[in-house]
């Protein structure tokens, strides 16, 4: 049997279980069901996750054999899907970071034509361009990369590193509405280290 409607599509089998494909502002989905695949795209895009995956994630099982997947494109820090990475990347949830860069994808690079074009590429490196080589980039990559900036990215490097970032702090950096320059805070982040904090407690406003 099959189900369809504006926010829900559902396909039941014989055996009483089923697939179901809902929109992001279906902010009940998942209550008094027994979940065992999972797949939530583009998560920091949900009008409401939070409110969503409160119920959402008591419909998870817990047997072997359960996978749930939250997979986005960064939006901005601070927000549900930034919090969700980050207590993935110190092992404090069930969930476990993966962040692929943009040249891992088989379709961003392009071929030289020949070995001198390759030989003048390589003597017209940037910096930049350098520092993305030491991170596993390849040369056919660079050239996409050259290429997408101008015909996708309206010739904004800044504009490429948020649709296609590098690292995965690069990615919550650059994309959203950030108040301070990326570029500058990703250098001052190179700078710092992360230590405990000295004591934690909370605020409570007194009335005079």
């Amino acid at each position: 049997m099959e189900v369809d409607r504006r926010d829900e599509t559902r396909f039941c089998k014989p055996n009483r279980s089923e697939i179901s494909v809902q929109t992001a502002g279906t902010v009940n989905v998942g209550r008094g069901t027994t979940i065992q695949f999972v797949h939530a795209s583009e998560l920091a895009f949900y009008a409401n996750p939070e409110t969503m995956f409160t119920g959402f994630e008591q419909a998870i099982s817990d047997s072997p054999g359960t996978f749930a997947f939250k997979e986005s494109t960064a939006n901005g820090a601070g927000n549900y899907f930034f919090r969700e990475w980050n207590n993935a990347e110190a092992g404090l949830s069930s969930y476990v970071g993966k962040f692929y860069s943009w040249w891992g994808h088989v379709g961003y690079k392009l071929a030289f034509h020949s070995a001198g074009e390759l030989d003048d590429f390589k003597r017209g490196l940037s910096k930049e361009e350098n520092a993305l080589l030491d991170l596993g980039c390849s040369f056919k990559n660079l050239k996409w990369r050259r290429r997408t900036i101008i015909t996708k990215c309206q010739n904004d490097p800044r504009r490429f590193k948020q649709e296609y970032p590098a690292t995965a702090q690069e990615a919550f950096l650059t994309s959203g509405r950030p108040t301070f320059d990326p570029e500058q805070m990703a250098k001052l982040l190179t700078l710092t280290k992360r230590t405990e904090p000295i004591f934690t407690g909370s605020l409570q406003a007194i009335d005079e």
